[in-house]
């Protein structure tokens, strides 16, 4: 049952993260979203490098960790984006309307939350 929930809750996420893409700024929030997660994802080791090495070294260090975090996240993104698009078939397969089978599916768990992922929701300047 916990897996079943999990997945409701990847389907909630990647539909509002693909909903972000066409909607203005959704770019931009995407990123600032990103950057967020990561920050607080590795704030003790971000710390540790900003206080133990400095100059061109930190920013390389950092840039490295980063890069190692975005492929992690593309991988996520990705495999809620199979998870949705295989929803999307299932659901025209049982010709339910994406409304009914997606209230259906929301009421098995709480409304989507971004702090119940820990972290914050990103506010656009």
């Amino acid at each position: 049952m916990n897996f079943v929930l999990q997945s409701v809750d990847a389907l909630k996420f990647a539909y509002e993260w693909n909903k972000k893409t066409s909607e203005r700024g959704g770019k931009k929030w995407k990123g600032e979203y990103r950057q967020q997660l990561f920050e607080e994802y590795h704030a003790t080791e971000i710390e540790r490098i900003r206080t133990t090495t400095i100059g061109r070294f930190r920013t390389q260090q950092i840039d490295s960790i980063k890069k190692k975090f975005v492929r992690k996240h593309e991988r996520v993104i990705t495999a809620r984006n199979h998870l949705l698009q295989l929803y999307q078939i299932v659901s025209g397969i049982m010709h339910l309307t994406h409304d009914s089978l997606l209230s259906w599916l929301a009421s098995l768990v709480p409304p989507f939350s971004w702090t119940k992922l820990g972290i914050s929701q990103p506010v656009l300047n």
